[in-house]
Formats: structure tokens, C-alpha cells, sequence
């Protein structure tokens, strides 16, 4: 994770959500391999809608340093590997096979973001999305 928001405040990444971190963030410091703290500038509601944005997805050390371009070239090793997506929200995952347990149920997901009510009442209404 501290490679991921080292890449985010790095100006030549262009990151989308680079004034955030930027603006809101004070320090970040890994307490052990599984443990970050993050310390604000103040009580922040939207912070955790930051780490569940597409564009702030954890990213390797080994790729930040190849330069990856998160939104063309994706990685991971959880159940669903990221093979799309866009500065507007949209991603889709393929599944891969897990190490303990199996595949996953799903063969891909698929996740479209729409911001307003009526068009996501649409979308459902029409089968667009389920």
C-alpha cells in the first residue's frame, strides 16, 4: 500500500486521485506487512470511497517501479484479476484459479458506476445490469 500512495502523489503518474492524497493525507506508515496507518488532516468521511476508488487499487512495488499504467495493464492474485478499466469507474475482473479453496463462483464481474438514480432504475428495468 505505501507503494501504491507513493504513486498516487508522484506528479508524472497524473494519478485521478493525486489532490486527494495530496490535500488530505499528513503521513502513512506501514506498522507491520498487514497493518497501515494513515494519518489525516482531519476527520475525512470520504476516505475509505478513496480506497475503493479503481483508480487508488493496491498495486505491486515491483510494478510501480515498471511505471504500470493501472488503467491498461492490470494485475492481482486474489480470486478476480482486474483486465479493465477507466477513470470513470468502470472495471471488469476475470476469474483465476485461487490457491486454497478453488475457483471462484463467477467467471466475471463487472462493475459500472451510475451516479444518478432513474438511468441506474433504467439500467436494471432494461437488463442492462443485474
Amino acid at each position: 500500500m505505501i507503494a501504491t500512495l507513493d504513486r498516487i502523489k508522484d506528479p508524472k503518474t497524473a494519478a485521478y486521485m493525486q489532490a486527494y492524497v495530496t490535500d488530505n493525507i499528513v503521513a502513512y506508515e506501514a506498522l507491520d506487512p498487514f497493518t497501515l496507518r494513515v494519518t489525516l488532516k482531519a476527520p475525512d468521511v470520504i476516505f475509505l470511497n478513496f480506497l475503493a476508488h479503481t483508480t487508488s487499487y493496491i498495486v505491486s512495488a515491483d510494478d510501480v517501479q515498471k511505471d504500470l499504467n493501472i488503467l491498461e495493464n492490470h494485475n492481482g492474485t486474489g480470486p478476480l484479476c482486474s483486465t479493465t478499466g477507466s477513470q470513470a469507474g468502470r472495471s471488469c475482473s476475470r476469474r483465476t484459479v485461487l490457491l486454497e479453496g478453488g475457483p471462484p463462483y463467477l467467471d466475471k464481474l463487472i462493475l459500472m458506476p451510475i451516479d444518478e438514480e432513474q438511468p441506474r432504475v433504467d439500467a436494471l428495468r432494461s437488463g442492462e445490469v443485474d
